[in-house]
């Protein structure tokens, strides 16, 4: 089968949950099927990455995208359309051009597009057919963009803002309602995310719609990611965030204002380390001199590679309130033998054991003496360490999980 390939970013290095999805996808795909790759390019896009996927693609082509605001144009005339604004600016002649021309120079088989910002050109490019069988049309939504947004709206202090960013929920919640009618599959990374697209279309579609959207969990590579030599003797703590988006801010808050005093009265040297991009004033303080946890907390901002401070932490904590999607750095954590303590909501939409694979803890301070007892029993951490590498290799190996892609996607190369 001939598989022209949308995505909103290039998926490779893979350093991020869009990115691995997208690869190990793909990668799945080229083993049995010549795909051809389409994706938009940053300015940062390295020829190594290109040369990469090289590997694995019959063809890549990149477009670039300028990570620039619409003008006011632009975004005026999506508004009157009634179009999201948040994905405008995905919206390129150039990229459309292209599949257009893939279309009218190769046609394919099938056409897949990689998150919601791809639909558009995946649609583009089943519009340009012309000749032979009609495409098969699939969509990998990640998650509900829809609920993503209208989670947003409700971090949002500003009462003009809040209201704009429940209009663009709306936009989106009307605009994916259709991917349904639009799409032979659809894919996402938990049910949660399934339902709500179920929820949006007509109650007499929901059976129909049901059949077509798969509920296919994040894949990670256990043969590619050796555990880690956990040498270091301090008892580390380690949090990873992307702090643009404001649960990692309430989470990171609430685990140092209600859980780490608790923690330090039984293990006075714990040392808590943030990373992660961007982290708001509030976060950043806890690592000042007049913090009531100074000392004990380091804030580093982003960092390129996370390996070196999972290398060194005992405890990695995702002490989230509001569940948003699968949390790909739990299977990493479990991958690279770091135990994980979380909230149910960190937990959501990955297949847990608590007790076995890590521990699970809501109330601070359960939280904090499932951490004191990992910090403290060595044999203990080790063991839940040595489940939960066993069972996200059982669970979210990528080679095992999107085998269901071959029931879906059929037909040999002879095609």
């Amino acid at each position: 089968m001939r598989i022209l390939f949308l995505t909103e970013t290039l998926p490779y290095p893979v350093v991020t949950r869009a990115r691995i999805r997208a690869y190990y996808m793909l990668r799945h795909l080229a083993q049995q099927h010549q795909v051809t790759l389409a994706s938009f390019s940053s300015e940062g896009t390295r020829p190594e990455s290109v040369a990469h996927l090289s590997q694995f693609c019959q063809v890549v082509h990149t477009v670039p995208n300028p990570q620039h605001l619409a003008n006011s144009r632009t975004r005026l005339r999506h508004l009157l359309a009634g179009q999201p604004l948040s994905l405008v600016h995905n919206q390129r002649a150039a990229m459309e051009a292209l599949v257009t021309r893939l279309m009218s120079e190769s046609g394919f088989d099938a056409i897949h597009a990689d998150q919601t910002a791809m639909a558009h050109y995946a649609l583009a490019a089943r519009k340009a057919h012309s000749t032979g069988p009609i495409p098969q049309m699939s969509l990998d939504l990640h998650r509900a963009m829809h609920l993503l947004v209208g989670l947003k709206a409700g971090y949002e202090p500003n009462g003009l803002y809040r209201a704009l960013w429940r209009q663009e929920a709306g936009r989106l919640a009307r605009y994916e309602a259709h991917f349904p009618r639009q799409f032979d599959h659809i894919f996402t990374m938990t049910a949660n995310d399934k339902g709500a697209l179920l929820h949006l279309v007509a109650e007499t579609e929901t059976e129909l719609a049901g059949n077509h959207i798969h509920v296919l969990p994040l894949g990670v590579d256990p043969a590619g990611t050796p555990m880690l030599p956990h040498e270091e003797a301090g008892p580390h703590i380690l949090f990873l965030g992307d702090f643009a988006w404001p649960p990692s801010s309430e989470g990171v808050l609430w685990f140092t204002q209600h859980v780490l005093p608790q923690i330090l009265h039984h293990v006075p040297d714990a040392h808590l380390t943030i990373a992660g991009r961007n982290p708001p004033p509030a976060v950043q303080a806890l690592a000042a001199p007049r913090s009531p946890v100074a000392g004990s907390v380091e804030v580093t901002g982003f960092v390129v590679d996370p390996t070196p401070l999972l290398a060194r932490s005992r405890v990695f904590i995702v002490p989230l309130q509001v569940s948003e999607g699968m949390q790909a750095k739990v299977l990493d954590a479990w991958l690279r033998g770091v135990p994980v303590v979380t909230t149910r909501m960190g937990a959501a939409g990955i297949n847990i054991r608590p007790g076995q694979t890590n521990l699970l803890a809501d109330d601070p301070a359960e939280f904090a003496a499932a951490t004191v007892a990992l910090l403290t029993q060595p044999d203990m951490a080790s063991g839940i360490a040595q489940n939960a590498r066993h069972w996200v290799s059982q669970q979210y190996d990528w080679q095992l999980l999107y085998r269901e892609l071959d029931g879906i996607f059929v037909g040999g190369l002879e095609r």
